[in-house]
């Protein structure tokens, strides 16, 4: 029985939540990310801050102005060692903003901070927003160091940067289900401890993990086209959203972890784990312009190479109907025990060619037999030219 479910892959389950072994992964590294700004940071007599050493990735530093530059390390050391009422040497609060969310933005791993104060008089003195105490802090940083260690034991040894990226990208979306956790929704936490999080803390939890294994990863956040209408400040459209840009070998590309998790938390296919969604490994800028806009004021890279995509990568990215091609692809995920096939088009005729042959025509069963798949199931893009097929 083959079951068509048209166009439901990207969007769907979007809609359902609106309604190797450890030596083998010695590349990463778990110590930076607990370490205060290289020069970055002064000292600090109320706060005792001093540090040497540099995070990896300080995309949105950088683009800062050089006064800019010094209110960041002001901040981000305050807030590394949990500060409260510290005399800053920037009084405008939109300054302040600014730099704040590049902080954040940056800084996946200062999971405690929720927001910030400032009290104006004889100065401009600031404290950070803090989730939880210092005990507490310890506690889940921990946890977290406890998940980042059994997700890499597995990772095989000597991946190259498109391997470590697919495979974050899939150990996220397997571990972790769709939903908002109180307090904890918009940081590492939610994915890391609860195992259950949004869009803000699915981003955050990839930057962290391909921070630790040494890859640029930016933040980037916007609006979504989740087929709801909905308005905003900024009067761009769809609902707020964020996702990451990530920089393989020397070149930016797209990634979505949370609309990696395809149909829904429920939804597996017959080897009992979650279906995923590739659309949104490592795309372009203008793959995700179909649904993802970025908000008005972010400045990210233009990302415009395919070399790393998942389709390219995989043999799944079909310039013209290939059904040995197809064969081939289907052949190897059934090698790897998995029962799923998604493959990519380059043109609408391809696109359309390869559902009459496969789908229209029943052809299908000729490279998926009945015991590999009793029931098939396909989801299609028309607008990315994505075919998915369960079994």
């Amino acid at each position: 029985m083959i079951k068509m479910l048209k166009n439901i892959f990207c969007y769907a389950f979007i809609l359902t939540f609106v309604m190797c072994n450890l030596c083998g992964c010695s590349e990463f590294n778990l110590d930076f990310l607990k370490m205060n700004f290289d020069d970055a940071v002064q000292s600090d007599e109320q706060l005792g801050v001093e540090g040497k050493a540099v995070p990896y990735n300080t995309f949105f530093y950088d683009q800062l102005s050089d006064k800019e530059k010094g209110y960041y390390k002001e901040i981000l050391s305050i807030l590394k060692k949990r500060g409260e009422k510290i005399k800053i040497s920037v009084n405008d609060k939109n300054t302040i903003d600014k730099v704040f969310s590049c902080i954040l933005n940056d800084h996946p791993e200062i999971f405690y901070v929720s927001g910030y104060s400032i009290q104006q008089g004889n100065g401009t003195y600031f404290s950070g927003t803090y989730l939880y105490s210092k005990e507490e802090v310890d506690a889940r940083q921990k946890k977290i160091d406890e998940y980042v260690v059994k997700c890499f034991s597995k990772m095989p040894a000597n991946s190259d940067e498109y391997r470590k990226v697919k495979y974050v990208y899939e150990y996220i979306v397997e571990n972790t289900e769709y939903g908002a956790k109180q307090y904890d929704d918009q940081n590492v936490c939610s994915v890391f401890i609860d195992g259950k999080s949004v869009c803000t803390g699915y981003s955050k939890a990839t930057q962290y993990l391909l921070n630790c294994l040494g890859i640029k990863t930016i933040l980037v956040t916007g609006f979504a086209d989740t087929g709801v209408v909905a308005s905003n400040s900024s009067g761009q459209s769809g609902e707020n959203h964020a996702w990451n840009e990530v920089c393989v070998d020397g070149n930016w590309y797209c990634v979505d972890t949370t609309w990696g998790g395809g149909f829904s938390n429920n939804n597996v296919s017959k080897d009992g784990k979650k279906i995923i969604n590739y659309d949104y490994l490592l795309g372009t800028t203008d793959e995700f312009n179909v649904s993802h806009k970025v908000s008005k004021d972010l400045k990210v890279p233009a990302c415009t190479h395919r070399e790393n995509n998942y389709f390219v990568r995989e043999g799944a990215y079909f310039e013209k109907t290939d059904l040995d091609q197809f064969s081939k692809l289907v052949n190897s995920q059934l090698k790897q025990k998995k029962h799923s096939v998604s493959i990519k088009c380059k043109s609408v005729e391809v696109y359309n060619s390869l559902q009459r042959i496969l789908f229209d025509e029943g052809k299908i069963r000729n490279y998926i037999s009945k015991s590999n798949g009793s029931e098939i199931y396909m989801s299609s893009s028309d607008k990315l030219l994505t075919l998915t097929i369960i079994f």
